[in-house]
């Protein structure tokens, strides 16, 4: 139960990315990372407990990612925190995240349901921070946001 919990915030995280400014990425000029996110399609927008979440992430990898790579991932519920902990970012989920992953074009779906007991308003705020297998920066966000 608690890892479908951390699953959706993480997909609920990942989704922000554009969707209403509820995401920034660590670094606004993206710099050295490897996925370069182009755009993101989130459904409901916002999410709601007990729903199921569907995100659509599309964007560009200049590297392969292999096993071993990880995503540390740290989620706060109104200032209490819910998690924090290193998650194998292959695995993770509904294995979204196929790896190896080649570089070029990603089209990564999501779809997962969030919890009843995932309680609604907030914030939800946190930081979830993707490294390769070589410890390279993939990615890094810092989000907020609001469960219907």
């Amino acid at each position: 139960m608690f890892k479908a919990i951390v699953v959706c915030i993480f997909a609920l995280c990942v989704a922000a990315i554009n969707a209403d400014q509820i995401f920034k990425y660590c670094d606004a000029a993206q710099t050295g990372y490897t996925l370069q996110i182009q755009s993101i399609t989130v459904n409901p927008n916002p999410p709601a407990s007990g729903q199921d979440l569907s995100v659509k992430l599309n964007g560009v990898s200049s590297k392969p990612v292999a096993q071993g790579s990880a995503a540390k991932v740290h989620v706060d519920y109104a200032g209490v925190e819910l998690f924090d902990g290193t998650l194998d970012l292959c695995s993770f989920g509904s294995s979204a995240f196929k790896c190896p992953m080649s570089p070029g074009v990603q089209n990564i779906t999501i779809v997962q349901n969030i919890p009843d007991v995932a309680p609604p308003g907030g914030p939800y705020t946190g930081t979830i921070d993707l490294k390769d297998q070589s410890g390279n920066q993939v990615t890094c966000i810092q989000f907020s946001f609001e469960m219907q």
